[in-house]
């Protein structure tokens, strides 16, 4: 992730979507991404409202505390991911969707932008996980569907066969 660093610094602040999708390769790689590098990107782009990472993107549990408190991606209203576990992702939004509906008693939405610091909440959220995990995801989505503060969001679950090859 470090080579996009230095592609992106230019355009940071005006990008509005980012997306990075798999490209086949006859070279093994990792797709690991480590905390350090997916922080420093999404701290170089608080304008970003679309993001979409490729299958095998993991974003690690500290970035996604930095993304549910606005810390990192303030601006970010649609994502597109991939999860192993998938409730990973669902938690992440419904934390950050109602710390701005507490902040402001409405969908950030209505708002027309972050106000003083705080993030918008979340509009669409894409989540591709495993067939295996979902059930659970789907019972997390309709949980989350119960409060207010995620009333707007529309989650679309999609599920992910995926063979590792060895």
């Amino acid at each position: 992730m470090a080579i996009y660093h230095r592609f992106l610094s230019k355009s940071s602040n005006t990008l509005k979507s980012l997306e990075f999708f798999n490209m086949p390769s006859r070279v093994p790689q990792s797709n690991e991404a480590e905390v350090q590098d997916l922080d420093k990107l999404f701290s170089a782009c608080p304008n970003v409202e679309h993001l979409h990472l490729p299958i095998g993107i993991h974003i690690p549990q500290d970035t996604l505390n930095k993304i549910a408190q606005g810390s990192l991606l303030p601006s970010l209203r649609s994502l597109d991911v991939f999860s192993t576990v998938g409730i990973d992702i669902l938690e992440m939004v419904g934390r950050r969707n109602e710390l701005v509906y507490r902040r402001f008693g409405v969908r950030s939405s209505r708002l027309g932008g972050a106000i003083d610091g705080y993030p918008l909440s979340f509009a669409h959220v894409v989540l591709h996980t495993l067939l295996a995990n979902w059930s659970s995801t789907t019972s997390a989505k309709r949980y989350l569907r119960r409060f207010w503060s995620s009333q707007g969001t529309v989650f679309d679950i999609r599920c992910r066969v995926v063979y590792f090859v060895g």
